[in-house]
């Protein structure tokens, strides 16, 4: 099959696992499972947490953005803060500089880690098969982080041993409300807003002259509960009403059969020469094509069914990209129609295109929407309020925790 169209990316990357580090490039005293010398921080201000954030895999994606914009902001509270991954990955980029607060290794060497380190909390992120040993080892507040809007995920909360969860944290308030349908009214549960990370957040560089038409971008792993599908709907009607728009899709298949999917229905479609496909964008890269489209005078659109918060919506509107999402939440709540971006009616292709059909013949609509959207956003999701959020939040669960009998 000719997959010409597919571009590797912005800045193509191995596919493969990641190449081992070089020599020296971990941090020795924590390879040998003992708390490493946080030299970056200087001493904690007495009082202060040691907080330890658990995920499952390292790979360039939104929950390892913003465990990197937490294990720095924190600091700025006097948290120390490190991220542990139970799975290597490409995503040890993101913490360059910081490897200090980074460790990489299998549940029973956090175990072994957890037992030594004297940590105030631990918060784990959609990995509850890390939740049961966690549990016997850790005597201190343990926190579950619900970021997955994956049906399968969400009801796994209901078979969780509620005795040793202290609390639950939501990225947005739909989907605390998401989580409170499965763990009943009485657990703690709290709604902290995503960071964003300071490459998004930084003032965009002032737009050049577009050489080419427009681009309709579509961010996120091809699946069913993004919508793909929904897009290719929306651009062949766009397409008719706009001779010189173009379309990127950047993000992953979740079924490699979906690749041969989505090009067969373009060459269906006749829309193969308007998409290019960038399967190998990173969260840098990505900062690039955002400014690339916003540039264009185009838009991003999602077309997605379910999310948690809409981590690449917020990213966009930080890029000062106007943005086109379907009406319901949490999207609906991140852009308000009319006010910091367009909305359409889910499920309904036509009114997408026509939201989008907006925005390319309006220069002054998508120019003030792209304002309104990067100043609100910010406003909540920029690193200083966002981890103060959670710092509030952090410190509240760790003085009303009360500590399991026989611990210390």
């Amino acid at each position: 099959m000719n997959r010409a169209w597919v571009r590797r990316g912005i800045n193509p990357r191995p596919t493969g696992p990641s190449a081992p580090l070089p020599e020296g490039a971990m941090n020795r005293a924590w390879a040998g499972d003992k708390p490493p010398p946080y030299s970056p921080s200087g001493p904690l201000p007495e009082g202060k947490m040691k907080v330890l954030f658990v995920y499952q895999h390292l790979i360039l994606g939104g929950c390892e953005s913003v465990l990197r914009a937490r294990v720095e902001g924190l600091l700025a509270h006097g948290v120390l803060a490190r991220a542990w991954f139970l799975n290597d990955g490409a995503g040890r980029r993101l913490f360059a500089g910081w490897e200090d607060f980074l460790s990489v290794g299998p549940l029973e060497r956090l175990c072994r880690f957890v037992e030594r380190a004297d940590l105030d909390l631990v918060s784990v992120l959609d990995t509850d098969e890390a939740l049961p040993t966690l549990g016997r080892v850790f005597p201190g507040p343990l926190v579950v982080e619900v970021h997955s809007s994956y049906e399968a995920r969400l009801e796994g909360l209901r078979s969780l041993d509620r005795a040793r969860i202290a609390a639950f944290l939501a990225p947005s308030r739909h989907q605390a409300e998401r989580v409170r349908e499965r763990i009943g009214p009485e657990a703690s549960l709290f709604a902290v807003p995503n960071p964003l990370s300071a490459e998004f957040t930084d003032a965009p560089t002032p737009p050049s002259e577009p050489r080419q038409g427009p681009v309709i971008a579509w961010i996120g792993r091809l699946d069913e509960n993004k919508n793909w599908t929904e897009l290719i709907n929306i651009a062949r009607l766009l397409s008719t009403q706009h001779e010189r728009v173009r379309f990127w899709i950047a993000g992953r298949e979740g079924d490699p059969r979906v690749g041969d999917e989505l090009y067969e229905r373009l060459q269906q479609e006749r829309l193969l020469e308007r998409f290019r496909w960038f399967r190998g964008v990173d969260r840098k890269r990505l900062v690039k094509l955002l400014d690339a489209v916003r540039d264009s005078g185009g838009a991003i659109l999602s077309t997605s069914r379910r999310e948690s918060f809409g981590m690449t919506i917020a990213e966009a509107l930080a890029r000062g990209c106007a943005v086109v999402v379907p009406d319901r939440p949490p999207l609906s709540a991140l852009v308000r129609h009319q006010d910091t971006g367009l909305c359409y009616r889910p499920e309904d292709p036509a009114d997408g295109a026509e939201q989008l059909s907006a925005l390319l013949t309006d220069a002054s609509l998508r120019l003030r929407l792209a304002a309104a959207g990067r100043e609100r956003v910010l406003a909540a999701h920029a690193p200083g309020p966002s981890i103060t959020a959670l710092f509030e939040v952090l410190e509240r669960i760790g003085k009303t925790t009360t500590p399991r009998p026989g611990s210390p």
